[in-house]
Protein backbone atom coordinates (compact mmCIF):
# COMPACT_ATOMS: atom_id res chain seq x y z
CA UNK A 1 0.00 0.00 0.00
CA UNK A 2 1.37 3.38 -1.01
CA UNK A 3 1.90 6.00 1.65
CA UNK A 4 -0.34 9.04 1.56
CA UNK A 5 -1.63 11.78 3.84
CA UNK A 6 -4.55 14.14 3.39
CA UNK A 7 -4.52 16.99 5.90
CA UNK A 8 -6.88 19.84 6.67
CA UNK A 9 -7.87 22.12 9.49
CA UNK A 10 -11.50 22.74 10.39
CA UNK A 11 -13.62 23.96 13.29
CA UNK A 12 -14.96 21.33 15.70
CA UNK A 13 -18.50 22.17 14.65
CA UNK A 14 -20.39 24.76 12.63
CA UNK A 15 -21.04 27.77 14.83
CA UNK A 16 -24.27 29.62 14.26
CA UNK A 17 -24.48 33.17 15.56
CA UNK A 18 -27.39 33.54 17.96
CA UNK A 19 -29.14 36.80 18.66
CA UNK A 20 -30.66 37.83 21.99
CA UNK A 21 -34.07 36.41 21.05
CA UNK A 22 -32.57 32.89 20.84
CA UNK A 23 -31.41 33.15 24.46
CA UNK A 24 -34.72 34.64 25.66
CA UNK A 25 -36.74 31.96 23.88
CA UNK A 26 -34.58 29.27 25.47
CA UNK A 27 -35.01 30.78 28.95
CA UNK A 28 -38.79 31.21 28.53
CA UNK A 29 -39.17 27.62 27.38
CA UNK A 30 -37.10 26.41 30.36
CA UNK A 31 -39.27 28.47 32.75
CA UNK A 32 -42.44 26.94 31.29
CA UNK A 33 -41.06 23.40 31.65
CA UNK A 34 -39.78 24.21 35.15
CA UNK A 35 -43.25 25.52 36.12
CA UNK A 36 -44.82 22.27 34.95
CA UNK A 37 -42.28 20.29 36.98
CA UNK A 38 -43.05 22.33 40.13
CA UNK A 39 -46.81 22.02 39.54
CA UNK A 40 -46.38 18.24 39.29
CA UNK A 41 -44.15 18.37 42.40
CA UNK A 42 -41.39 16.67 40.44
CA UNK A 43 -38.48 18.56 41.94
CA UNK A 44 -35.81 16.22 40.59
CA UNK A 45 -37.03 16.93 37.05
CA UNK A 46 -37.06 20.64 37.93
CA UNK A 47 -33.41 20.41 38.98
CA UNK A 48 -32.66 18.61 35.71
CA UNK A 49 -34.37 21.43 33.73
CA UNK A 50 -32.27 24.08 35.51
CA UNK A 51 -29.01 22.22 34.86
CA UNK A 52 -29.98 21.50 31.25
CA UNK A 53 -30.83 25.15 30.59
CA UNK A 54 -27.52 26.31 32.04
CA UNK A 55 -25.69 23.86 29.77
CA UNK A 56 -27.70 24.96 26.71
CA UNK A 57 -26.83 28.61 27.39
CA UNK A 58 -23.14 27.79 27.89
CA UNK A 59 -22.87 25.47 24.88
CA UNK A 60 -24.89 27.85 22.70
CA UNK A 61 -22.29 30.55 23.28
CA UNK A 62 -19.22 28.32 22.91
CA UNK A 63 -17.14 28.99 19.81
CA UNK A 64 -15.48 26.02 18.11
CA UNK A 65 -11.74 25.39 18.28
CA UNK A 66 -9.82 24.69 15.09
CA UNK A 67 -8.78 21.04 14.87
CA UNK A 68 -6.19 19.45 12.57
CA UNK A 69 -7.37 16.30 10.79
CA UNK A 70 -5.42 13.87 8.69
CA UNK A 71 -6.08 10.65 6.82
CA UNK A 72 -3.18 8.29 6.24
CA UNK A 73 -2.79 4.70 5.09
CA UNK A 74 -2.90 3.66 8.78
CA UNK A 75 -6.01 5.50 9.95
CA UNK A 76 -7.54 8.83 10.83
CA UNK A 77 -6.21 11.49 13.20
CA UNK A 78 -8.74 13.73 14.92
CA UNK A 79 -6.65 16.47 16.45
CA UNK A 80 -3.27 15.72 17.95
CA UNK A 81 -4.17 12.88 20.31
CA UNK A 82 -7.11 10.98 18.79
CA UNK A 83 -5.95 8.36 16.32
CA UNK A 84 -8.31 5.66 15.06
CA UNK A 85 -7.20 2.85 12.75
CA UNK A 86 -9.60 1.96 9.93
CA UNK A 87 -10.42 -1.29 11.74
CA UNK A 88 -12.40 0.73 14.31
CA UNK A 89 -14.90 1.89 11.68
CA UNK A 90 -17.58 0.05 9.72
CA UNK A 91 -18.69 2.68 7.18
CA UNK A 92 -18.51 6.34 6.30
CA UNK A 93 -20.86 8.85 4.72
CA UNK A 94 -20.49 12.42 3.56
CA UNK A 95 -23.09 15.18 3.82
CA UNK A 96 -21.90 17.55 1.14
CA UNK A 97 -21.99 21.33 1.26
CA UNK A 98 -23.61 21.72 4.68
CA UNK A 99 -22.55 25.35 5.02
CA UNK A 100 -21.19 26.91 1.84
CA UNK A 101 -17.54 26.01 2.34
CA UNK A 102 -17.84 22.85 4.47
CA UNK A 103 -19.03 19.29 4.05
CA UNK A 104 -19.37 16.86 6.93
CA UNK A 105 -17.96 13.35 7.08
CA UNK A 106 -19.50 10.74 9.41
CA UNK A 107 -17.60 7.63 10.45
CA UNK A 108 -19.66 4.82 11.96
CA UNK A 109 -17.87 2.61 14.47
CA UNK A 110 -18.20 -1.16 14.35
CA UNK A 111 -19.48 -1.20 17.92
CA UNK A 112 -23.14 -0.19 18.07
CA UNK A 113 -22.83 1.62 21.41
CA UNK A 114 -20.30 4.13 20.11
CA UNK A 115 -21.83 7.19 18.41
CA UNK A 116 -20.44 8.06 14.98
CA UNK A 117 -17.56 10.51 14.73
CA UNK A 118 -17.94 13.45 12.46
CA UNK A 119 -15.63 16.08 11.08
CA UNK A 120 -15.97 19.09 8.84
CA UNK A 121 -14.08 18.90 5.55
CA UNK A 122 -13.48 21.81 3.17
CA UNK A 123 -15.52 21.30 0.00
CA UNK A 124 -12.38 21.37 -2.15
CA UNK A 125 -10.96 18.33 -0.28
CA UNK A 126 -14.10 16.16 -0.23
CA UNK A 127 -13.33 14.09 -3.31
CA UNK A 128 -9.74 13.46 -2.18
CA UNK A 129 -10.96 12.39 1.28
CA UNK A 130 -13.69 10.21 -0.25
CA UNK A 131 -11.29 8.43 -2.62
CA UNK A 132 -8.83 7.68 0.21
CA UNK A 133 -11.49 6.43 2.61
CA UNK A 134 -13.01 4.18 -0.06
CA UNK A 135 -9.74 2.24 -0.08
CA UNK A 136 -10.50 1.05 3.47
CA UNK A 137 -14.17 1.64 4.27
CA UNK A 138 -17.54 1.19 2.61
CA UNK A 139 -19.36 4.43 1.75
CA UNK A 140 -23.07 4.58 2.50
CA UNK A 141 -25.64 7.25 1.71
CA UNK A 142 -25.86 9.80 4.48
CA UNK A 143 -29.08 9.65 6.51
CA UNK A 144 -29.65 12.64 8.78
CA UNK A 145 -30.58 11.53 12.30
CA UNK A 146 -33.15 13.20 14.52
CA UNK A 147 -30.39 14.57 16.75
CA UNK A 148 -28.59 16.05 13.71
CA UNK A 149 -31.80 17.75 12.58
CA UNK A 150 -32.50 19.11 16.07
CA UNK A 151 -28.98 20.47 16.47
CA UNK A 152 -29.20 22.27 13.13
CA UNK A 153 -32.70 23.57 13.84
CA UNK A 154 -31.80 24.86 17.31
CA UNK A 155 -28.52 26.32 16.09
CA UNK A 156 -26.38 24.50 18.65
Amino acid sequence: MEKFEVQWEAPEFLYQVKDVSWYWLSIILAIIILSIAVWQQNFLFGLFVIIAEMLILIWGNTRPRDVKFSITEKGINFGQHKFHPYGDFATFSIDEDVDGEWSEIYLAFKTKFHPPMNALVPNDKVENVRSRLKLFLKEIEHQMTLSDALIRFLGL
